[in-house]
């Protein structure tokens, strides 16, 4: 068979989530997860969606949602939020879908009273790095020292200040930072831990 060629139009669009949706993400995001583990995450939501700490925007494509891209805030009144579960569907990805998923996170945060938005992901994660730098995240150096507490450890403390030590680990993860009143640019803000973080925010589908 002849290799053919065609041509298509879309209407894009970018709105609040909606319950029918919920087909739409697993069809075209999420198909790793059941209809009934999206529907499960989205309920979790509803209520910090109606109280302003979480939004979901979708990228709608002719009534079909075809992309999807999370904000978290710890209470309605945080001027600090967090950028995660950026999908899109593999072949909308060339039409810069995800970029302007970012420019609505941009718009939306601004409505609603974010100064930063930050992403955080595996230092390991090159092309998701390069793509928030493209969209205006910076990076702001900060080291993140880690302790993990086992029940019935050992709890001394030893002063390796006293005794001239000092650690240097090996980054595993970034934290990008975007400062809305700065202008187009923000802060990549790079954390430094012992351990890998298993934030599923980190596991974004970028174009």
């Amino acid at each position: 068979m002849a290799d053919q060629a065609f041509e298509f139009s879309a209407k894009l669009e970018f709105r609040p989530i909606k319950d029918d949706d919920i087909k739409d993400l697993q069809t075209y995001c999420f198909s790793n997860k059941t209809i009934d583990e999206i529907n499960e995450e989205i309920n979790q939501d509803l209520d910090r969606i109606e109280n302003g700490e979480v939004f979901r925007i979708i990228a709608d494509a002719s009534g079909h949602a075809i992309g999807q891209v999370r904000i978290e805030r710890e209470t309605a009144q945080s001027t600090t939020a967090n950028v995660g579960d950026l999908h899109v569907s593999a072949p909308f990805r060339a039409f810069g879908v995800s970029a302007k998923l970012i420019e609505s996170v941009v718009k939306t945060a601004s409505e609603n009273g974010i100064e930063t938005l930050e992403i955080e992901v595996m230092k390991s994660d090159v092309a998701i790095i390069d793509a928030y730098r493209n969209w205006g995240f910076e990076e702001r150096p900060t080291i993140v020292l880690q302790k993990s507490i086992t029940v019935g450890g050992p709890d001394e403390v030893h002063d390796v200040l006293e005794n001239g030590l000092a650690a240097d680990e090996d980054n595993d993860e970034l934290d990008l930072e975007l400062d809305l009143e700065n202008d187009d640019l923000g802060e990549m803000r790079v954390k430094e831990s012992e351990t890998t973080s298993e934030d599923s925010h980190a596991q974004q589908e970028l174009l």
